[in-house]
């Protein structure tokens, strides 16, 4: 198991903020109080990656745990892809490059969160540090320029790395082996995302992309690199 890492819930909580009624505007106060009231309550989680039908980890602390899940800022089934189409897991399978981004991109959310039941030779061929790496890269790409919406299908790459790591803790010795060359490019890409201003665009559309990529930190274990980066944000 991994060593224990820090709470996400003052993220969680800044990004209910954010991700409120496009009419109703989270304050600099508000977000770094959220975030203060979060850090008092933390407490020390598992380790293990988050899964697919419960975007927040169960704490120990029952009340936060409560306060987290009427925060939940993911709710897969209730959102189409980009271009609303149906995916194949054989077919995410057998493809790389730009023709697995692409494919991903264009899938259907409720699709890409179906791969995190991926087992066996599927689940190699799915998430080896190769694909990894590339959906990575691709999360970087469109990161820079992302608008605040969903539209490139950001949140179905950021989905796939999640599922990919979730499936590489259970998994480890079928899916094989994740190193520094992975950790690198996932923190290239989060760092593209956290510096594009249009992450922190107080709308619906964007606090689900967002979501995804708060819990992508965890995922990967990149919490110490970015835990404060919604605070340091809201200070500007």
């Amino acid at each position: 198991m991994k060593s224990p890492v820090l709470s996400l819930a003052p993220l969680v909580t800044a990004i209910h903020l954010l991700s409120s009624s496009p009419d109703v505007k989270a304050s600099s106060v508000d977000i770094e109080t959220s975030l203060i009231h979060g850090r008092q309550a933390e407490e020390i989680l598992d380790g293990s990656p988050l899964p697919p039908s419960d975007p927040h980890r169960k704490l120990k602390h029952l009340e936060l745990e409560d306060q987290l899940e009427n925060q939940k800022v993911s709710t897969l089934s209730a959102r189409p892809g980009a271009a609303g189409s149906t995916c194949s897991t054989s077919e995410i399978a057998r493809l790389d490059g730009q023709q697995l981004t692409d494919t991903i991109r264009k899938a259907e959310l409720q699709c890409i969160n179906g791969l995190f039941s991926a087992t066996g030779s599927t689940s190699r061929d799915l998430f080896n540090q190769n694909k990894m790496i590339t959906v990575a890269n691709a999360v970087n790409s469109y990161a820079q320029n992302y608008p605040g919406n969903n539209s490139q299908g950001l949140e179905q790459l950021i989905l796939y790395l999640r599922a990919g790591y979730y499936v590489q803790f259970y998994q480890k010795d079928t899916v094989g082996a994740y190193d520094n060359q992975l950790d690198t490019v996932i923190q290239y890409a989060l760092d593209a995302f956290f510096a594009n201003p249009n992450t922190f665009t107080v709308s619906n559309e964007n606090g689900s992309v967002l979501g995804e990529a708060v819990t992508l930190i965890d995922s990967s274990v990149q919490n110490a690199r970015y835990i404060y980066v919604l605070k340091l944000r809201s200070n500007e």
